[in-house]
């Protein structure tokens, strides 16, 4: 007897299973380099060489931070000490060959790269390269004084160099501090610091405001000269102070003139009535190396948007058919206005009003209708409200609320409308109210 059967159809194609990571790449404790003998430094990216890279740069910061921890007051207590700030790197993974042991993940998607070395071999490592940093050191004297500043700094940059890692590999291998060396590199940096102060130096784009969404009107601009000559190709790095926060592009350098600028194309604050943006000298940038010596700071202070400099208009009409009816948008939007510590432009005199750097208005109409179909009663609340700039005249936010009820035949057409009416009015109120508190950041809770 023969018995025919049918069974499903085996799915084709490659099974794909997703690739397992360790633990140690997501909790970053690998377990051949435990942190009781260990630096470890831990990076992800998209690719495992870009990990890898990253790691080993991450290793090197590391290193610098066990030297001044091994240095502790001995240290902190120094010129040098109360200088130092900024990420640096004084030795090299590059430098430390085979003593540097590595180790990678991925997932098919991101690589994660671990970079350590072990204590007792750094030390090792050390002690092998400190005799030739001694030499390299003590061939190099002290620069000349120049007139341009752009080799007076390199000169001075590698002066400090040379000098920090003597100190830094003396720390590592013996646990001792060379004091020449630390003088040396004192000195050095010092004069580095001292730089921008001997400079002459202009700033325009002073005490502008950044619009609402925006940057400034006009660009930063810094014009400098150094003993009568232009600091052409003396690198300069541009931030925004925290806790503001920005979008800025920078000159990276001063061009032949001496000059450099940065466009500020947004620009906000956390609450505050100013941000800060800043340029320093960038000693990393012009050395290629990482010094941890933060340079001083020329300012530019900037009005930002915030709730205590600044007035919201409001006025919306509200209609029942082609009439005025009695507001409810208004009372609602005044008491949340006043509840979140906003300056209502009603509640100004006109001349003072025009102390507050920025306005917000917010103004339209919601109009509603009541209509009988067959039984029932229905109110359509509709309207179309934006949320402009009053400076510039850009419209920041539209909104158009919508609200439908049904009311029974024994229902008031008012009472319908007016039911309506809230519910639109509520709608409305919480599109813009985010959005307003949003553009304007209360100031922070005093200590």
């Amino acid at each position: 007897m023969l018995a025919a059967g049918c069974t499903s159809p085996q799915p084709e194609g490659v099974t794909i299973k997703p690739l397992a990571v360790p633990a140690w790449a997501k909790d970053g404790n690998h377990p051949d380099f435990p942190s009781q003998t260990h630096l470890a430094a831990y990076a992800a990216a998209d690719t495992a060489l870009n990990a890898k890279q990253d790691a080993d740069l991450l290793l090197e910061e590391l290193i610098t931070e066990r030297v001044i921890h091994l240095a502790g007051e001995r240290l902190s207590g120094t010129r040098l000490g109360l200088l130092l700030s900024g990420r640096a790197a004084w030795i090299l993974a590059s430098e430390l060959g085979q003593g540097v042991k590595r180790d990678f993940a991925t997932d098919g998607f991101e690589a994660v790269a671990v970079s350590a070395i072990e204590h007792a071999e750094l030390k090792y490592r050390a002690q092998g390269l400190l005799r030739l940093a001694q030499e390299l050191w003590r061939r190099n004297v002290p620069p000349p004084e120049l007139d341009n500043a752009v080799q007076r700094a390199r000169g001075w940059v590698e002066r400090y160099w040379l000098s920090v890692r003597v100190f830094a590999l003396r720390m590592l291998s013996e646990n001792e501090i060379d004091r020449e060396a630390l003088s040396a590199a004192e000195t050095a940096a010092l004069t580095l610091i001292d730089l921008p102060a001997q400079m002459n130096v202009s700033l325009e784009g002073l005490k502008q405001k950044a619009h609402l969404l925006g940057g400034t009107r006009q660009d930063l601009a810094l014009t400098a000269s150094f003993r009568g000559r232009f600091p052409r190709g003396l690198s300069l790095r541009w931030a925004v102070e925290s806790p503001g926060n920005g979008v800025i592009s920078g000159f990276p350098e001063f061009n032949e003139a001496g000059q450099a600028f940065c466009k500020v194309f947004m620009l906000a604050g956390s609450g505050g009535d100013f941000v800060y943006v800043q340029a320093r000298l960038d000693l990393d940038a012009l050395s290629g190396r990482k010094l941890g010596l933060s340079m001083p700071a020329w300012r530019w202070q900037i009005a930002v948007p915030s709730r205590r400099q600044s007035l919201l208009e409001i006025d919306v009409q509200e209609k029942y058919g082609e009439a005025l009816t009695e507001p409810v948008f208004l009372p609602a939007a005044t008491e949340w206005a006043r509840l979140n510590e906003l300056t209502l432009a009603s509640d100004i005199h006109p001349i003072k009003a025009k102390d507050y750097p920025y306005r917000l208005r917010l103004a339209g109409s919601i109009k509603v209708s009541v209509l009988r179909q067959g039984e029932k009663l229905v109110a359509r609340a509709e309207g179309s409200l934006a949320l402009t700039d009053v400076d510039s005249g850009a419209t920041i936010y539209r909104y158009s609320p919508t609200a439908l009820l049904e009311g029974g035949a024994e229902s008031k057409p008012a009472e319908l409308a007016a039911f309506a009416l809230r519910e639109a009015a509520a709608e409305t109120l919480l599109e813009f109210g985010a959005r307003v508190l949003a553009l304007l950041p209360a100031p922070p809770p005093k200590d």
